[in-house]
């Protein structure tokens, strides 16, 4: 006896559930996939970094002895090999290849620079000059999503060049503590990987987005609880322009709010803190250690203690991250104010342990 037929809706339902489960799987598989490539590229290119790419103690620094660095260019080769071979595999559209394609290019660019960097020293106008044309080149890889904001074309895209720019920055300013780019950018990449199952990011962008956290992940071995390699600026720069890119796709697709609060932690700490030295007349371009996530170490608490905190403010920014979406506009305000309360709070506690240290 034949089984009778599932109601169109119920039949639906099960469908769409299947697709789902099978994205997750295969997205699943993709960061297990780039963790492992992570973790090995990085055990075996661990000799060169300890020979030609040893960061020593400085102004900035929160080491006491020299470290290995470099580690982001096993991050950031397979965070882009992952995702190209992802895309092709699913036979992507032109369209996203090309988008990808200049995001790619961007990358591999601030790769390159941070590199010498890390390694002969680079003065600030080249290095400057190298990251406005690499957030300029992913800009335009992405503005084939649209616009963002009611502004003239031209305008949007020189502000979003401006902000990609300081973005790019203020992850390599941030990143001056074991553990502490890893607390902030791996839930941002989950973040827009599960508001990408909602339809809050294009196919190539969340792709991208699994295949960077898996990379991540596969570098904590190196860099948690104690550092035995750092990213270095090869790593950091990269780092911050995918992070930048993801978030800017989300906008591009209905997800503003989710944009502004998932960054809010590293946005806040380091504008406030170059804010500060402005206004203070500082020299901004020099190292320093003024950062607040900076302050609480040097009041006594650990570089895990403080990157744990970190890590627990950012997981809780994606949860409400997570919470705009599909909300009014109204709600929407409501969550990024509690974002911003609590990102304020981790940051006056960090400073108060400074006075009180």
């Amino acid at each position: 006896m034949a089984e009778p037929d599932l109601p169109p809706t119920q039949a639906s339902l099960i469908a769409a559930a299947g697709a789902i489960a099978a994205a997750a799987l295969a997205g699943g598989l993709l960061a297990l996939a780039s963790a492992l490539a992570a973790l090995g590229l990085t055990a075996l290119a661990m000799p060169l970094f300890s020979a030609y790419a040893l960061a020593r103690p400085n102004a900035r620094s929160s080491h006491l002895k020299p470290v290995p660095q470099g580690g982001g260019a096993a991050v950031i080769a397979v965070t882009l090999a992952g995702t190209a071979a992802a895309l092709l595999i699913l036979k992507a559209p032109p369209g996203a290849l090309l988008s990808f394609g200049w995001i790619a290019a961007a990358a591999l660019l601030l790769a390159v620079v941070g590199a010498w960097d890390d390694i002969r020293g680079l003065p600030v106008r080249p290095r400057l000059t190298a990251q406005v044309l690499a957030v300029a080149a992913a800009v335009h890889g992405l503005s084939l999503g649209g616009q963002i904001l009611p502004l003239p074309s031209a305008l949007e895209f020189a502000l979003l060049i401006l902000a990609g720019t300081w973005f790019v920055n203020l992850t390599n300013f941030m990143d001056g503590i074991d553990g502490i780019t890893l607390a902030g950018f791996m839930p941002l990449a989950a973040g827009a990987v599960l508001l990408g199952f909602g339809g809050a990011t294009s196919m190539a962008m969340m792709l991208l987005a699994i295949a960077f956290l898996g990379a991540l992940a596969g570098f904590v071995f190196f860099n948690v609880p104690r550092a035995r390699l750092f990213l270095g600026d090869v790593g950091s720069l990269s780092i911050g322009l995918i992070g930048g890119a993801l978030l800017l796709d989300l906008a591009q697709h209905g997800a503003l709010a989710a944009a502004i609060i998932l960054p809010l932690y590293h946005f806040t700490d380091a504008t406030s803190t170059l804010t500060g030295r402005i206004l203070r007349r500082e020299r901004v371009w020099e190292a320093h250690r003024q950062h607040a996530y900076q302050r609480a170490v040097d009041a006594g608490w650990t570089h895990a203690r403080v990157s744990g905190i970190v890590l627990a403010l950012n997981m809780a920014l994606a949860g409400l991250a997570l919470l705009t979406i599909g909300r009014s506009a109204a709600v929407q305000c409501l969550l990024a104010v509690a974002a911003f309360a609590a990102v304020a709070a981790v940051i006056l506690m960090f400073r108060s342990r400074s006075r009180a240290g």
